[in-house]
């Protein structure tokens, strides 16, 4: 039960806070404290990060933990320049 719990927490946390660097990005109004109708680009966003996760993690045959380590291995190359810009 805690790590489901913990798998779904996890799942709103990294689509929200993509959400919200999309927004940035696009100057999106982006906010959980806006009214989905005042910020359709930002809810639109998450609603689309999450259906694709599902479809991703529910299609037969996906290479899931491949798909981890090449998640990881990206983020650790991408750490250095992303230390430089902030």
């Amino acid at each position: 039960l805690a790590l489901l719990d913990a798998s779904i927490v996890g799942a709103a946390a990294v689509s929200l806070s993509t959400a919200y660097a999309i927004g940035d990005v696009f100057s999106l109004k982006h906010s959980l404290h806006r009214k989905p109708s005042d910020a359709k680009g930002f809810y639109g966003v998450y609603f689309a990060l999450i259906v694709i996760a599902a479809v991703l993690v529910l299609t037969p045959g996906t290479p899931l933990g491949l798909l981890t380590n090449a998640v990881q291995t990206l983020a650790g190359v991408l750490l250095p320049s992303a230390t430089v810009f902030l």
